[in-house]
């Protein structure tokens, strides 16, 4: 479904069953591997995310790559939580923050999630999306 986690996503749907794995585009409740090297994008990851949910209904079983299983809720998080910090993100970057000082930051919507070693990855990827650096 073209780029999110890395350059090129899969996701595998089960109609019959009602049942969806996300692979490595849902981290459920945790920080995300972002893989910039590898050619990730969090625009795209969004994108992904939402072709997700457009094979999705209510009762749809959401086997997320990294976390607890759930429903449809789990993508809608997972966008959820790129908006949010791209957003936020964005708004240090036109406070004039640099690269070292957002990674510094936390953030509300962060409350809660596991993974924490992997927050400074998330926010230096996303500053450098924004800000058109080159991947490391």
């Amino acid at each position: 479904i073209g780029a999110g986690h890395t350059n090129n996503d899969v996701f595998v749907h089960f109609p019959e069953q009602n049942l969806l794995h996300t692979g490595d585009l849902c981290f459920h409740d945790l920080h995300p591997f972002i893989d910039r090297p590898a050619g990730a994008t969090t625009e795209g990851w969004i994108r992904s995310c939402q072709a997700m949910l457009d094979v999705c209904n209510d009762d749809t079983v959401v086997i997320p790559g990294h976390g607890a299983v759930g429903g449809p809720e789990v993508i809608r998080k997972q966008i959820d939580y790129f908006e949010k910090t791209r957003d936020a993100v964005q708004d240090a970057i036109d406070d004039g923050l640099d690269r070292d000082a957002v990674t510094l930051l936390t953030f509300e919507h962060f409350e809660g999630v596991g993974l924490e070693q992997l927050k400074e990855r998330v926010l230096g990827a996303i500053y450098d999306e924004l800000t058109g650096a080159p991947a490391p």
